[in-house]
């Protein structure tokens, strides 16, 4: 198992561990999700308050047997359907 030294609980399924060593930072994800579920983290699009728009987001899931992790910019927000 990977360990990274910061981590912090953000749902009962979910947690997001992360460490920064110069100008680079290693992020992980660890969640218990059901078969066709997926997980996913972001970071602001603002430097000063929590911000859909522009921000950096990570989606993750498993197929079968391999992981997969696919990353987004958020351009606009969508109504759900």
């Amino acid at each position: 198992e990977f360990s990274l030294p910061n981590c912090r609980q953000l749902h009962k399924n979910l947690q997001v561990s992360w460490e920064v060593f110069g100008p680079q930072i290693t992020l992980q994800l660890s969640g218990q999700v059901e078969k066709n579920d997926y997980m996913s983290f972001g970071i602001s699009g603002s430097e000063t308050s929590s911000q859909m728009i522009g921000a950096d987001v990570v989606v993750a899931y498993i197929d079968d047997i391999r992981g997969y992790s696919v990353d987004y910019n958020i351009t606009s927000l969508a109504p759900v359907i």
